[in-house]
């Protein structure tokens, strides 16, 4: 049994990957900031001390030369500081521009409500390629099996092949199109009735006519408007009651191959 992933989607993700000289860069930068803040930091208590010497806080013998010895400090510091701070702003730009050209990978996750994997670049484009004509194993957990195949994702309990679950996954699309075709035409009142001698066309046939000619018309191979046509009675004499044929005498067609075989001289045209 198989069953469809709806709830799976794909992710693109983009990595930085690791660059020495961005680390080097930040280790000068981390240290340039720390010196910024050293020197903050001695001018905050140098003015402080200031302060507290202009107002006679410190009763300790301090001098005038002391405070003139506080007030050089404090612009040295502060010249200093005005150095270090462009040195920092150097430093950040280049920090900056070393991270816009780290280099960076591409990868790709495949999410299911339960599982995922991780994809290089490489390896999804080649997944995503083949999963369009052949079913793509991702990976097997608990005794079921993760595909993808056309454009979706699917899960096996069965540890399908990949051309039993190709097979499968046909089946499925084909028996939907049935359903939808049997559906639009009841909508539009234009299912078939009368081709069983007034009697509808029974399921059983409809599925087997539809899985013979796999969901197309049998002369020119479209999809579109088609119709179940029965130019003689399909149903089986030799059939036990309640039974019907399998389809035999009962075709596929669209309308335009229908209003071809309807037309005079239709089969010797064919001849």
């Amino acid at each position: 049994m198989i069953l469809e992933d709806t709830a799976a989607f794909v992710e693109r993700l983009e990595v930085q990957l690791d660059d020495k000289r961005v680390e080097k860069q930040r280790r000068r930068v981390g240290a340039a900031r720390a010196a910024t803040l050293e020197c903050r930091s001695d001018i905050r208590i140098a003015l402080e001390y200031l302060a507290a010497l202009e107002a006679g806080a410190i009763a300790d013998g301090s001098s005038y030369r002391d405070a003139k010895n506080v007030r050089s400090f404090t612009v040295k510091r502060q010249r200093e500081l005005e150095r270090r701070g462009k040195q920092l702003k150097a430093l950040e730009e280049e920090l900056g521009r070393l991270e816009a050209d780290r280099p960076r990978a591409v990868t790709f996750r495949l999410h299911s409500a339960e599982v995922h994997l991780d994809c290089s670049e490489d390896r999804f484009a080649a997944l995503q390629a083949g999963q369009q004509t052949t079913p793509r194993l991702l990976l097997k957990q608990r005794g079921r099996q993760w595909w993808w195949y056309s454009d979706r994702f699917w899960w096996d309990d069965a540890r399908l092949s990949a051309r039993a679950l190709a097979a499968s996954v046909h089946e499925l699309d084909l028996m939907a199109a049935l359903q939808r075709h049997v559906a639009g035409a009841a909508r539009a009142g234009t299912l078939d009735l009368g081709a069983y001698g007034g009697e509808e066309i029974p399921d059983t046939v409809r599925l087997a006519v539809w899985r013979k000619h796999r969901g197309r018309c049998a002369d020119c191979g479209s999809e579109l408007d088609l119709r179940f046509i029965s130019a003689t009675s399909a149903l089986d004499s030799s059939a036990g009651s309640g039974e019907v044929s399998t389809g035999e005498g009962v075709t596929l067609l669209c309308t335009t191959c229908s209003a071809l075989r309807a037309a005079p001289g239709w089969g010797a045209a064919r001849i």
